[in-house]
């Protein structure tokens, strides 16, 4: 009688191991699986937020508004092709400061386009101007896969030697997509990849 009582106090106690050892297993499991996941997130989270929120609106994570691409192409382009003194110099420098917000198919462009315009553009001031309130003035197209095309109406007032030697408005057809690259070099996660369409003279 004691020993059918051991015996099945020992089977009771393997049975209990066993289905110990079953959910360790199982855990383990669950802890690999949760390992992958959090190794998988992205580090680095980008909330877009409308600029205008007395209306509503979403904040998307990211995935930039058309207001956001806008912005973007409008800034780099704008510090690209404005120039103090000289364009000669200026030019070929913008460049390179903006290199990380560039493609570098389209940065090696720019190099190019400053070597063949440069002494066109020597002694040259430029101003750009953008006027918001004008709809008709830009267009966002989300062309899908974190590409844009973004085309903008612009005021071109060139100047040399204080003298106006240029004062039109010009259509720029820019090409923006994300990009995967550090924080610290482009906090936007967009560059400029190229233009869609030659730029042109709008009377």
């Amino acid at each position: 009688m004691n020993k059918s009582k051991a015996i099945n106090r020992l089977d009771a106690s393997n049975q209990a191991v066993r289905i110990l050892g079953v959910v360790c297993i199982i855990l383990c499991a669950l802890l690999i699986h949760a390992h992958i996941k959090v190794v998988n997130v992205p580090k680095e989270y980008t909330f877009w937020t409308p600029p205008d929120l007395t209306k509503g609106g979403f904040a998307n994570i990211n995935e930039p508004q058309d207001i956001h691409v806008l912005n973007f192409a409008l800034l780099v382009h704008n510090n690209l092709y404005s120039w103090d003194e000289n364009g000669q110099v200026e030019f070929p420098n913008a460049v390179d400061a903006y290199r990380n917000y560039l493609s570098e198919s389209y940065y090696k462009l720019l190099k190019s386009r400053a070597v063949s315009a440069g002494n066109s553009y020597r002694g040259r001031e430029r101003v750009l101007h953008f006027n918001y309130q004008k709809n008709n003035h830009f267009n966002v197209e989300n062309k899908g896969n974190g590409r844009w095309f973004v085309t903008v109406l612009m005021r071109v007032k060139d100047s040399v030697a204080n003298n106006v030697i240029k004062d039109e408005y010009v259509k720029y057809s820019l090409v923006v997509e994300k990009v995967n690259l550090p924080r610290a070099k482009n906090p936007f996660g967009l560059a400029i990849a190229g233009e869609f369409a030659n730029s042109s003279r709008v009377q």
